[in-house]
């Protein structure tokens, strides 16, 4: 990740820690149809979200799948 979209990530949770009292572990509901786009270009969500989310944070990332409209 990019220096600056990576210091905005931490901005960012660290804002939402401030102001909404939000911790790990992160519950990420995700779309049925993201899932199958990401399974399609072969792209790791996990890790990804990972990275995304800092694992300096040691985040702990609980992942929930809504059906899919197809």
């Amino acid at each position: 990740m990019r220096i600056n979209r990576s210091k905005a990530a931490r901005k960012t949770l660290r804002l939402y820690k401030l102001l909404f009292n939000i911790d790990t572990p992160f519950h990420i509901i995700l779309d049925g149809t993201f899932v199958f786009t990401a399974l399609k270009f072969k792209i790791d969500i996990i890790d990804r979200l990972k990275t995304l989310l800092q694992e300096s944070y040691n985040a702990e990332v609980n992942l929930y799948i809504m059906k899919s409209s197809l």
